[in-house]
């Protein structure tokens, strides 16, 4: 399972080097980006700005979860050091701490193991799961956004499909900002609100404290 994880969590960063990468060489050469692509590249831009993104999510017919996702420079135990990663607690008492060297599941036992917590970093809107995801589709010609409402609120919806999942980013009609996802699979409909939320010491210390057990 853990090599499963960290596959797609490494993968998933590399395709965002390259998405972005190739987006600007693109620029240089190519018509202006429709409305779709440039507001697909915004919400890469938003979810790249903050480290720290609360969520409240509900998956399928349970009770709702509140979750914070933190991106830092994470202990690393087996050589003393740091490593870039993702922290995702939640309020069930368990975490998801994610680092290039394997995935370490915290707290009590995990139903369903294989997938549900890579459903869980996009719903708590983790920017190192969500953002590569964006960043993919613009190196294709079938960017589209679609006029929608999301947690009660006007949003613009752009989907996501990957080979199993689709996944909705929504994001505000004026600053394409992301504030709520959804995941539809076989086995998993979820949907989540998130908020990118401005990093404190206390709240810093806090995870880092959970991501070092």
């Amino acid at each position: 399972m853990r090599g499963v994880l960290v596959t797609v969590a490494v993968a998933c960063l590399v395709a965002c080097g390259a998405a972005l990468t190739g987006w600007g060489l693109q620029a240089a050469v190519l018509p202006p980006p429709t409305k779709a692509a440039r507001v697909t590249a915004r919400a890469v831009s938003w979810l790249l700005r903050y480290r720290l993104v609360d969520s409240r999510f509900r998956i399928g017919g349970g009770p709702p979860v509140r979750g914070e996702c933190l991106q830092a420079w994470i202990p690393a135990p087996h050589h003393g050091g740091e490593d870039r990663g993702t922290v995702l607690a939640l309020d069930t008492g368990r975490a998801l701490v994610v680092s290039p060297q394997g995935v370490r599941l915290l707290g009590p036992s995990w139903p369903e193991p294989r997938t549900l917590p890579l459903v869980e970093l996009d719903l708590g809107g983790c920017s190192r799961m969500l953002a590569p995801r964006l960043a993919a589709i613009l190196q294709t010609k079938h960017i589209r956004i679609e006029r929608a409402f999301a947690a009660g609120h006007p949003a613009l919806a752009i989907p996501v499909r990957t080979k199993r999942t689709r996944i909705v980013v929504y994001v505000t009609p004026r600053t394409f900002k992301p504030f709520a996802v959804a995941v539809d699979s076989r086995r998993y409909r979820a949907h989540s609100r998130i908020r990118l939320t401005r990093l404190t010491p206390a709240r810093l210390s806090g995870l880092m404290e959970l991501a070092g057990r």
